[in-house]
């Protein structure tokens, strides 16, 4: 069966779109509903109208917080609606429990015959309004569609669009507000980079309407859907690990296993969700700000207030504090089996490439910490699972454990000394930073090599 031309294209195109790298570090923008006075608008227009604001931002920079999320949150704190939380206090407390850098919020007013859009841009970090942009236009929902998009420019402080020519079409994006169907669909779309991902939406189209030519456009199509999948998990920062056996232990050929990591042994371990980085100051800083984190150790080789270091791994944490975070989070710490199988990938050597390509360590660091995320990751799309800190895991550490340990989900022994870090740190030998290497840490300790990342039952944002 011949393919078209255009979808062979497509096609080809789609091992380039898995390898896209996601854009990070960008704020994370809790967007509020938006409020009317005086406006006969229905509910569900106004929902619309916050959901097209929030793939206005997201074309900005920011990266939204799921709407189910800041709903359930306004729930906890017992608003019956969002238009419960337009006090600026409530705002800060709510944004700040999701782990936001920003607010946005924003009133629609009728003024006579015209209605008037109302953006304020609120700086949590600050406690201080950043930005405010407004616009003014018909009442009608097209007209509010483009006075909410010229208010976002406004905003932003950029060049309003020019007047449609007498007669002509209206601009795309003011002919009719999108459903949320549509933004969703947009949304995934700018998950990709590039032309590559601007091309994202026809792929989807061509599929969709010649589905029924044959098995090749239907394996096209689970493949799309795949990747659909992947780059929303990927922007929630979590990594999805299949339920499965591996050989936990001594890798095969490695001579430099200390002997707590014999016997190898065989282990199943259920599906479960890992971070894709280590925990950064500046993520553990939100955790601070929502009063959930107790301040991790300060003071020279510490990270934590040091300016420039925002997105390094976290260190002088102790176990406790690593916790704590998790738990803030709706997350856990990783027991030393699920650690051990989501850093191997699915490869069984001691590494899952050469050591300085994956892993900051002694011999390359320069003797100093780095920012997460720079080192190659491996088949999970995990980054400074080896090198970078010792991570901690939830298991208490027993020297003999592996001779006794179940073959299907180990928690490590009831009691000990110590707890479980995994994985090598940038001022340790590169001989450390091996997959099956377990080293002891007492849960009270938090030296500047000691950091964590956190892990999930859970899908994020489900």
């Amino acid at each position: 069966m011949r393919i078209p031309t255009a979808l062979a294209a497509a096609l080809a195109l789609l091992p380039l779109a898995e390898g896209l790298a996601l854009a990070q570090d960008r704020p994370i923008l809790a967007v509020f509903d938006v409020e009317a006075k005086r406006v006969n608008l229905r509910k569900d227009v106004l929902d619309g109208l916050a959901d097209h604001l929030w793939t206005l931002m997201g074309k900005r920079g920011y990266q939204g917080v799921p709407r189910s999320q800041l709903k359930a949150r306004l729930t906890e704190a017992k608003k019956q609606s969002y238009q419960d939380c337009y006090d600026k206090s409530c705002q800060i407390e709510v944004g700040r429990e999701l782990a936001a850098d920003k607010t946005l919020a924003t009133q629609i007013i009728r003024l006579g015959p015209s209605c008037k859009v109302n953006l304020a841009l609120f700086d949590l970090g600050r406690a201080t309004s950043e930005k405010v942009g407004s616009a003014s236009g018909p009442c009608d929902e097209a007209g509010v569609v483009r006075s909410l998009e010229a208010a976002v420019r406004d905003l932003f402080g950029e060049a309003a669009s020019p007047p449609p020519e007498p007669g002509g079409p209206a601009p795309v994006e003011a002919v009719a507000l999108p459903s949320k169907e549509q933004v969703r669909a947009v949304e995934r779309r700018r998950a990709l980079a590039g032309p590559i991902g601007q091309g994202f939406g026809a792929w989807r189209k061509l599929l969709a309407a010649t589905l029924a030519q044959g098995p090749y456009l239907r394996t096209a199509q689970r493949r799309l859907a795949a990747l659909e999948e992947a780059r929303r998990v990927a922007l929630l920062g979590m990594a999805r690990v299949p339920e499965g056996e591996f050989v936990m232990g001594c890798s095969p050929g490695d001579e430099l296993c200390f002997p707590q990591e014999s016997p190898p042994h065989r282990v199943w371990v259920g599906e479960f969700w890992i971070d894709l980085t280590e925990v950064t100051v500046a993520a553990y800083a939100r955790c601070l700000a929502a009063g959930k984190c107790s301040a991790p150790g300060t003071g020279e080789p510490c990270n934590w207030k040091v300016a420039g270091k925002e997105q390094h791994a976290l260190g002088c944490v102790d176990w406790d504090q690593a916790r704590q975070y998790c738990a803030w989070a709706g997350k856990r710490l990783p027991t030393e089996a699920e650690w051990e199988k989501a850093a191997r990938g699915g490869t069984t050597g001691a590494t899952y490439g050469p050591i300085d390509d994956i892993a900051w360590h002694r011999e390359n660091s320069g003797e100093q910490p780095h920012p997460v995320g720079q080192k190659q990751p491996n088949a999970l799309g995990l980054h400074d699972m080896l090198g970078g800190v010792w991570e901690w895991c939830e298991d208490w550490y027993a020297e003999d454990y592996y001779k006794d340990s179940p073959p299907r989900d180990p928690r490590g022994p009831s009691s000990g000394r110590g707890r479980i870090v995994k994985g090598g740190a940038w001022d340790f030998a590169s001989n450390h930073a091996r997959a099956s290497n377990r080293g002891e840490e007492r849960p009270e300790v938090g030296n500047d090599w000691n950091g964590f990342r956190c892990a999930s039952d859970q899908a994020p944002g489900r």
